[in-house]
């Protein structure tokens, strides 16, 4: 699934697009903009036991730089 949160702006908005449906195992969740949401979603995450793996891209002077955590 891929959700593009930029434009959520309250818990009950982001409430609205049931995203405890979509955290199961064996699903793949892209979310964008997850910084907008992540006060609301991540004791729903720490609930569900989900394993969250968080991807930064950034610009540097010579291209783009891909970040992953866990």
């Amino acid at each position: 699934y891929h959700l593009d949160v930029w434009k959520v702006s309250d818990r009950a908005e982001l409430e609205r697009l049931e995203i405890s449906r979509l955290l199961k195992p064996g699903c793949v969740v892209l979310i964008e903009w997850y910084s907008q949401v992540a006060e609301w979603l991540q004791p729903l995450l720490r609930e569900t036991k989900i394993p969250v793996v968080k991807i930064v891209i950034s610009e540097t002077p010579t291209g783009r730089r891909l970040a992953i955590h866990e």
